[in-house]
């Protein structure tokens, strides 16, 4: 859960350095921000399917992950073709599409921090391990 704030939040911080990032027109600079930005991003995928599992645990971990992956394909579809025209148009409609991008991974890392999920799995797991002591 820790991990997933920080991956969250420091994206956010990166997502507000890309659009300025692209005003510079440094390649170097974009690429860097650029790789930053996936550095955080892209760990929070498995982390967040290893979470649905543990709290959706009896459910099988494959129906999880397909469910999980399917909304994610449903609400890029949602925000992209909005996104696409407002970054499409003029220059303050990029830094708003930027903002709005940032206050989606703000509010990720809000919902994950002040969530308390029941570890399903986990607790499954130790109750197995104590029974099989016994």
């Amino acid at each position: 859960k820790k991990i997933l704030v920080i991956c969250y939040f420091a994206a956010a911080v990166q997502m507000l350095l890309l659009y300025p990032s692209f005003q510079t027109q440094s390649l170097y600079l974009v690429m860097a921000t650029g790789a930053f930005l996936g550095f955080f991003v892209l760990p929070a995928t498995p982390i967040t399917l290893q979470l649905g599992c543990e709290v959706a645990f009896p459910i099988k971990e494959a129906t999880v992950a397909g469910l999980l992956l399917a909304g994610a394909q449903v609400t890029g579809f949602v925000v992209g073709f909005p996104m696409i025209e407002l970054y499409n148009n003029a220059l303050d409609s990029s830094w708003y599409a930027t903002l709005i991008h940032t206050g989606m991974f703000v509010l990720a890392g809000l919902m994950v921090l002040f969530s308390t999920p029941e570890l399903k799995r986990t607790a499954f797991d130790h109750r197995l391990e104590s029974a099989e002591q016994q």
